[in-house]
């Protein structure tokens, strides 16, 4: 899926065989994509990709509640959510996801998943 500003949030530690990355930014509609991605390379049949999508309208009014500009997700997503630190375990990054569909709910809105 496609995105115009994209911030990585956190991956999980690259030294293992398999991960997840999580990754937060705004589509062309300025609609909110959560997107985590987990590979496995030596069995990549269990490698996905998961997005969580806010649509437009929802995403303005999640903006609205948090006082920020819908361009400003993406960041401000990382500062709240992110770390720079590459030595999550897979099983972590998947929790920080199930956290971040919970805050958008929290917002008051809904979001739909996609699984690729």
């Amino acid at each position: 899926m496609d995105t115009i500003l994209s911030e990585l949030l956190v991956e999980s530690d690259n030294d293992l065989p398999f991960g997840v990355s999580l990754d937060a930014g705004l589509g062309e509609d300025h609609n909110l994509i959560l997107c985590m991605e987990r590979w496995d390379l030596e069995s990549p049949k269990y490698g996905y990709v998961l997005y969580a999508i806010v649509d437009k309208d929802d995403t303005l009014l999640m903006a609205n509640r948090l006082g920020i500009q819908v361009e400003e997700f993406p960041k401000c997503l990382k500062s709240r959510f992110g770390t720079d630190s590459g030595a999550w375990v897979p099983s972590r990054v998947e929790a920080l996801f199930s956290e971040l569909l919970n805050f958008i709910l929290d917002c008051g809105v809904r979001y739909r998943l996609k699984r690729v």
